[in-house]
């Protein structure tokens, strides 16, 4: 996948049990290409999709977060600025959290 963009969210909000929840996130903004077919067990076209796909993904805006996930000491926003437009594989914990982001290499 592709990044394409990327801005920090930050605010609160509350949640339904009354708390006030803080966030303040490093939002990335991906496409990656799409040419799926999915068919049932008749062959019949269930799911399909051509060009491109966008997604965002979000990762908690820490310095110690970001060290980790990035792999990289003292992130900066030219380091940041300096990843628009390249291709980047993204993985997740159990959890679901972002755990790595690496630079795809030519």
């Amino acid at each position: 996948m592709k990044i394409v963009g990327m801005e920090i969210k930050q605010g609160q909000f509350t949640s339904s049990d009354k708390r006030e929840i803080v966030y303040n996130n490093l939002v990335l903004h991906t496409t990656s290409d799409v040419l799926e077919i999915v068919r049932d067990e008749s062959g019949k076209v269930k799911k399909w999709g051509l060009g491109a796909k966008v997604e965002t993904h979000k990762v908690k805006n820490d310095e110690e977060v970001l060290e980790s996930v990035f792999g990289v000491k003292n992130i900066s926003e030219q380091f940041l600025s300096g990843l628009i437009g390249k291709d980047v594989n993204i993985y997740y914990n159990v959890y679901g959290k972002i755990e790595k982001i690496e630079v795809v290499k030519a």
